[in-house]
């Protein structure tokens, strides 16, 4: 595996280490994340040639997102792409690790939303979603009800369907979406003694903690599902189309 894919499993690992270790409305489990996604781009730029390019985003040096002028609404960014201080592009990122098909419709709905938003005002807008392939679904008292199992015919259906749109035509479309599905070890999704959203919390603990817990792609699907501005489990493609679209617009100069 490049290294680009690999830093970026190491990433998830570090922002799902603070997610289980910080407030559920901290912003601190971001800030792995969001800082890793920006400066890997920011390499990515460097090593073109590109100048008088910014990168906004929660990071260790950073406590909030940058703000763009959308067509309908200002949009707090988790990444903010600038050129000469002007608003160049935008990445959203989504990870999600329990409640999927719940909030499904809802984190689509919400995706297509923004992407129109900051599409309508001639801003660029790209998308990373992380999912896991098997997922718990805690009920309100956190009792495990079940696990999820991503599946074609039923999640990834629509985001099928958003492969296959023409961006130029359609604005709620982001001009390309990086789906990250990875897969947990069988020891947490097979272990019988999990049974709550603290016992799954302490268990997910316990294996970081213990450098036992690696992150991988999930195998279960191919790229062959999605067209092309859906890109499946490779990280450094993403970052190196996102650059090429600049590039190729005449956005990005050398």
């Amino acid at each position: 595996m490049d290294n680009f894919n690999k830093k970026f499993l190491d990433t998830v690992l570090k922002s799902l280490e603070k997610f289980l270790l910080t407030h559920p409305r901290s912003n601190k489990k971001l800030k792995p994340l969001h800082g890793n996604i920006k400066n890997d781009l920011l390499k990515k730029i460097q090593n073109e040639g590109l100048n008088d390019i910014e990168l906004i985003s929660l990071d260790s040096n950073n406590s909030s997102e940058d703000v763009i002028e959308g067509r309908y609404y200002n949009k707090a960014v988790d990444i903010s792409i600038r050129k000469n201080n002007i608003p160049a592009g935008a990445i959203g990122v989504k990870f999600v690790m329990n409640n999927y098909m719940q909030n499904a419709n809802n984190y689509f709905e919400n995706m297509l939303g923004e992407t129109a938003n900051i599409r309508t005002a001639n801003i660029p807008y790209f998308q990373i979603l992380i999912l896991f392939d098997k997922m718990p679904y805690f009920q309100n008292n956190g009792k495990l009800s079940k696990w999820e199992i991503i599946s074609e015919d039923t999640h990834l259906k629509k985001y099928i369907k958003l492969s296959e749109d023409n961006v130029n035509e359609y604005y709620h479309t982001p001009i390309l979406t990086f789906l990250a599905i990875l897969s947990l070890p069988n020891e947490i999704t097979e272990d019988d003694t999990i049974d709550n959203k603290m016992s799954f919390n302490t268990k997910l603990i316990q294996l970081i903690k213990s450098n036992k817990l690696k992150l991988k792609y999930s195998p279960k699907f191919s790229q062959n599902l999605f067209k092309n501005n859906v890109i499946l489990n490779n990280y450094e493609d993403f970052l190196n189309r996102l650059i090429n679209y600049f590039l190729y617009k005449g956005i990005f100069s050398k």
